[in-house]
C-alpha cells in the first residue's frame, strides 16, 4: 500500500480537486481527504504538469468568487446556525442578548476573513485597493516613463478620485498631460 504522499497522479484525482477548489474549498482541506495526495504532492503536480497549472489558476479564479459570495451569505445569516452550533458550551446558558451578541462577533470574524481571503486570491476585483494603472510613454531628456501605477482606496463613478490623483501626478511629473490621465479607464 502506497503512502497518502504516494498517491498516483490520475485525471480523476486532478478533476477532483479542481471541482473541489471551484465549489469553495481550500486546497489543504481537500488534502485531508482520504485517497488524496499532500499538499506537497499537488504542489509538485502543478510544478510538472502546465496543464494541470493553468487549470488549477482558473479554479483559484472562481474559488475566490465562491469566497466573496460567503461574505454575503454570512452577512444575510445563512450561516448562522451552523455558528452557533460551533460556538463554546460556555455560551448555552447565556442570556439571547449575550448569544446574539456573540453570534455578531463571531459572523464579523468569518467575513473579515473571507474578505481578506477573496482580496488576496484576486486583488484587482476584491482587493481594498484599486489599481489605476496609466500606459504610456513618456520621454524627456533624462527619463522615459513607461508605465505609472497609482494606488487609491476608492475609486467613485463620477471620476472624482482619478481627478484628484492626475492633478497630484500632474504636480509630480509636470510632463504629464492632464488629458491623457483624464482618459484612463477606471
Amino acid at each position: 500500500m502506497a503512502r497518502r504522499g504516494q498517491i498516483e497522479r490520475t485525471d480523476e484525482i486532478i478533476q477532483r480537486i479542481l471541482d473541489e477548489l471551484t465549489d469553495g474549498r481550500t486546497l489543504s482541506s481537500i488534502c485531508t481527504d482520504d485517497g488524496m495526495p499532500t499538499r506537497r504532492t499537488v504542489s509538485r503536480w502543478l510544478l510538472a504538469d502546465a496543464d494541470f497549472l493553468k487549470r488549477y489558476n482558473a479554479a483559484t479564479e472562481i474559488q475566490a468568487d465562491i469566497w466573496f459570495e460567503k461574505v454575503v451569505d454570512t452577512a444575510e445569516g445563512k450561516y448562522d446556525e451552523d455558528i452557533l452550533d460551533q460556538m463554546p458550551a460556555q455560551y448555552d446558558g447565556e442570556s439571547p442578548n449575550s448569544r446574539r451578541h456573540m453570534l455578531l462577533a463571531y459572523k464579523e470574524q468569518r467575513i473579515k476573513a473571507y474578505m481578506y481571503t477573496a482580496g488576496k486570491m484576486k486583488p484587482t476585483k476584491y482587493g481594498a485597493n484599486q489599481l489605476i494603472e496609466v500606459n504610456s510613454k513618456i520621454e524627456s531628456k533624462t527619463t522615459t516613463i513607461t508605465r505609472i501605477e497609482l494606488v487609491a482606496p476608492e475609486v467613485d463613478a463620477s471620476g472624482k478620485a482619478l481627478k484628484a490623483i492626475s492633478k497630484e501626478v500632474s504636480k509630480a511629473l509636470p510632463i504629464i498631460e492632464h488629458k491623457a490621465l483624464e482618459s484612463a479607464d477606471v
